[in-house]
């Protein structure tokens, strides 16, 4: 393709001939800018001149708004190993992979729980009786098998759902009690580290039957908390707790983080 060098005559105020941009000019002009842009953008600061402006350049290897980012493609063999600066990205043409350089090695960029959508959302439920409930007492529900568990964040050996990210949690709950007696009540409700936090339904019967209590809660966790299934009866004597995946469960996800 040939070079378009076709000036342009502009006459100054004082009646003097000038030769105006050509369009090779503006086009050398903006690859000049658009490099420059490039090496503000992934240069380290201690490496610029003195007459430049480093207000608007952020961190070593970090991307500023404003300025054009770039991302290394090469082979694992080709990817440079010098005159990189800590946080550049490269993707690596072998291995199909992101890459980030940490100030010596280039190492594959690992995505962890922390910064994945996960929901750590869990549903389980009792599948195996729980008999001999204590009258007016509150009692742990051992909640023993899963329907699905987001993020391996329920234990069915401690009954326990432990997020492992800090946020707000949407957590409910459903026990069910078969009574041989009348005007008994059961109430489920939801216990975070060891403590009863929400208590749902107090659900009293006229006839000897079944019961169902519901508790649902929104609940906050930094992290490390754990959150247990609870009920409570007074039947007067010991109780059972009815099995099944639609009698007693416990659910629980992630809203929002913090």
């Amino acid at each position: 393709m040939g070079t378009f060098t076709k000036n342009y005559d502009v006459t100054e105020p004082d009646g003097s001939t000038e030769s105006a941009y050509t369009i090779d000019d503006h086009m050398q002009d903006d690859k000049v800018a658009t490099s420059e842009a490039i090496a503000l953008e992934h240069n380290a600061l201690e490496g610029m001149g003195a007459g430049d402006d480093d207000s608007l350049i952020g961190s070593p290897g970090r991307h500023t708004p404003g300025y054009v980012a770039a991302v290394l493609i090469a082979g694992t063999s080709s990817l440079p190993s010098s005159g990189i600066v800590t946080g550049c990205l490269a993707i690596d043409t072998d291995t199909k992979s992101l890459k980030i350089y940490n100030g010596s090695n280039w190492t594959s960029w690992e995505i962890n729980d922390d910064q994945v959508a996960s929901r750590f959302a869990f549903s389980a439920y009792l599948n195996t009786e729980q008999n001999n409930i204590a009258s007016g007492s509150n009692v742990v529900v051992k909640i023993d098998t899963e329907a699905f568990d987001d993020g391996s964040v329920f234990d069915v050996t401690t009954f326990r759902y432990t997020p492992t990210v800090a946020g707000l949690y949407q957590l409910s709950g459903a026990v069910n009690i078969v009574f041989q007696d009348i005007t008994r009540y059961v109430a489920a409700f939801i216990i975070k580290n060891g403590s009863v936090i929400h208590y749902g339904s107090l659900y009293r019967i006229g006839a000897a039957g079944g019961t169902h209590s519901v508790v649902t809660c929104i609940a906050k966790s930094d992290g490390t908390d754990y959150f247990e299934l609870g009920v409570i009866q007074d039947g007067g004597t010991d109780e059972d707790i009815s099995i099944g995946a639609t009698r007693t469960y416990f659910q629980g996800y992630l809203v929002a983080r913090t």
